[in-house]
């Protein structure tokens, strides 16, 4: 397990004479080796909403660069065409 800690300094605007200074986040980044492949991240404390915005884009950069299998294409008998309908289908098999 390894620890990172943060500290950013966040300057106002021209004019203002203030700085304030967001929370320490501590970094905790471990691995369990009972589960191959899986990887638990804790970042805290983190600002009100920060959790969500780092969450979602750590989710897009995992999703984008691990290697996977996905349903690229279905052939279902008797359609001829992806616009085409069958009976109970409420829209087109696109």
């Amino acid at each position: 397990m390894s620890n990172i800690i943060l500290v950013k300094r966040i300057s106002l605007p021209l004019g203002s004479e203030r700085s304030y200074y967001m929370s320490d986040p501590t970094f905790q980044i471990s691995t369990e080796a009972q589960k191959p492949g899986y990887g638990l991240f804790v970042i805290e404390p983190l600002e009100q909403g920060y959790g969500q915005t780092l969450g979602n884009s750590l989710r897009r950069v995992l999703l984008g660069s691990l290697p996977g299998a996905a349903v690229t294409s279905v052939k279902i008998t008797g359609v001829q065409h992806q616009l085409s309908t069958l009976p109970g289908l409420k829209e087109d098999i696109a």
